[in-house]
């Protein structure tokens, strides 16, 4: 192929995306047609030389944006718009470590939809519950998911209340997420006895200075890894064998 005058790059990958929400939602609350946010999400992606997304999608308690019924809805649009994009966008699942008893559902949408990213989130205020607090931003957050703020409130106490199953839930499921060969990651801390092992980079903040510019130098290899060889965070009794 003849290029002449032009420089060729490699692609770049994003391995974690939250900016496409304003595509989706170019106003505060307004979502209106799926398909053109990706459509413009993708030009702007190709425009920035990314060829590869990794879009983090809530499967959260939060509602809104972070709702399973969005969760759902953007699936089904990526999958019908991805004929027509330039780029390959895939979907982070970022799970609710206490919405046990949704995980039945989580694992048959990880498999339907071919969901190779998932990552254990706890955003629960464990903190000021325990010291009898409302939690911070309670009103905005109930505003956004639809609820008044005494039911968003006593979602939270009731999620919060199912601390002692929260392990072996997600020893079930990482089972089956494993053997739909998705990468599983822990993003926020979730209980010791729920985590076997986990990656060295995994759900870790960027770093500064030095460290940060070491990370830099390996990130790409890591990244391209990722992507090409599943992985998984195994808690207790998933089988061994899983495990990169």
């Amino acid at each position: 192929m003849a290029l002449p005058g032009c420089t060729v790059l490699p692609g770049i990958i994003d391995l974690h995306g939250d900016g496409f929400e304003r595509h989706l939602a170019p106003r505060r609350g307004l979502v209106s047609d799926l398909g053109r946010g990706l459509a413009a999400l993708d030009a702007e992606l190709a425009a920035s030389g990314i060829t590869t997304a990794v879009l983090a999608q809530f499967w959260s308690w939060e509602g809104g944006m972070r709702s399973p019924d969005f969760a759902k809805k953007l699936a089904v649009a990526l999958e019908e718009a991805r004929p027509h994009l330039l780029t390959d966008m895939v979907i982070q699942l970022r799970l609710e470590t206490h919405l046990t008893d949704q995980f039945g559902e989580v694992a048959a949408f990880v498999e339907r939809h071919g969901i190779g990213y998932v990552v254990y989130n706890d955003h629960l205020p464990h903190e000021a519950l325990k010291k009898g607090r409302n939690p911070p931003r309670l009103t905005g957050q109930a505003l956004k998911s639809g609820r008044s703020p005494e039911a968003h409130l006593a979602l939270i106490r009731e999620l919060a209340a199912r601390d002692a199953e929260v392990p072996g839930a997600l020893a079930e499921l990482s089972r089956r997420s494993c053997g739909a060969a998705a990468r599983l990651e822990i993003r926020q801390p979730v209980p010791a006895a729920a985590r076997r092992r986990r990656k060295p980079d995994g759900g870790r903040r960027p770093r500064r200075g030095a460290s940060a510019a070491n990370h830099g130098r390996t990130g790409r290899a890591r990244a391209a890894d990722r992507l090409r060889r599943p992985w998984c965070v195994l808690p207790p009794r998933c089988a061994p064998s899983r495990a990169a």
